[in-house]
């Protein structure tokens, strides 16, 4: 099992004073490694983007994400996405490509984005 192996990286990792991001290539859900470690804004600097991203100020690009829920209360509330905003612009969900809304059994994110439902 991979968790135990994680977890004992991730605290040495951590006790190491090694600067976190987050992503999805550990778990394949966002939320779900929002919940068993942490998210911070640390992933703008890693990226070399902190001039542009990672924080809500005047000069910087407006992509925002607008939830029903506090994340900070249940890092589950990552998936109830009521906006995008997008370069200053709101999109709906139902505005993103169906690859990102859904991926039916035995479908691939590859297939979806190939051949999308319209």
């Amino acid at each position: 099992m991979l968790i135990p192996g994680h977890r004992t990286a991730f605290k040495n990792a951590l006790e190491a004073g090694v600067k976190m991001v987050n992503g999805t290539d550990s778990t394949g859900c966002y939320a779900e490694e929002v919940a068993l470690m942490a998210c911070t804004s640390t992933a703008a600097k890693a990226l070399r983007m902190h001039d542009e991203i990672g924080t809500v100020e005047p000069g910087k690009r407006a992509d925002l994400v607008v939830l029903s829920d506090n994340p900070l209360n249940d890092p589950y509330a990552l998936e109830a996405v009521e906006w995008v905003v997008k370069d200053g612009r709101a999109h709906r969900p139902d505005d993103l490509t169906y690859a990102e809304r859904l991926v039916p059994d035995g479908a691939s994110m590859v297939e979806l984005a190939r051949y999308p439902k319209d």
